[in-house]
């Protein structure tokens, strides 16, 4: 028996070592060693930088992917559910789910440094500001939703973004041009 899990396209995402790429100062580990009369302070700390996340890392390799998923999910509701569908596309879609794993692992583990301009989220968040509602947008015209399914309204198989839903004739029957005043075109109410 399949499970919800086993339908989803993971070819795309993002792995740990994309994230750790972007902060990279989040995968030096500390050293697995215990405190004590015969230890240094500069022995607690492993000063290297692993390129991943592992289980000495903040965030460990578990919570690093786990924020990944969060950011994937944020990524396909903004995309309707479509997922990329070309190369170039996966590319784009990959960083912008890295830039917003990145800013939810800097709001989770450091949300003092959120408050202001001159923070690493800040300077995350302003690219992925830039450049996320095109991505999506690009990716919802131009990919089918996952299994070729059509969507229910628009162009591509796809809801249409928030505040841009068509608006219908009474008769159920294509669109409406824009209504002046109450009245309806036509003269009908």
């Amino acid at each position: 028996m399949s499970t919800p899990e086993d339908t989803i396209d993971r070819s795309w995402w993002p792995s740990t070592a994309d994230l750790a790429a972007l902060l990279h100062v989040r995968t030096q580990g500390a050293a697995p060693v215990a405190p004590g009369p015969t230890v240094v302070i500069d022995d607690l700390i492993d000063a290297t930088y692993r390129g991943d996340f592992d289980a000495t890392t903040s965030p460990t390799g578990d919570q690093a992917e786990r924020l990944l998923e969060l950011a994937v999910g944020a990524f396909l509701g903004l995309t309707g559910g479509h997922t990329p569908c070309s190369d170039t596309l996966a590319l784009v879609a990959r960083t912008q789910v890295v830039l917003f794993a990145a800013m939810l692992t800097e709001a989770g583990y450091r949300p003092e440094a959120t408050s202001n301009d001159q923070t690493a989220f800040e300077a995350i968040r302003k690219v992925w500001a830039q450049t996320a509602q095109t991505v999506a947008d690009t990716i919802r015209d131009r990919c089918p939703l996952p299994g070729g399914e059509p969507g229910p309204v628009g162009e591509g198989g796809s809801l249409p973004p928030t505040g841009r839903f068509p608006r219908f004739r009474r008769s159920g029957v294509g669109p409406v041009p824009p209504m002046i005043g109450r009245r309806w075109p036509g003269g009908a109410r």
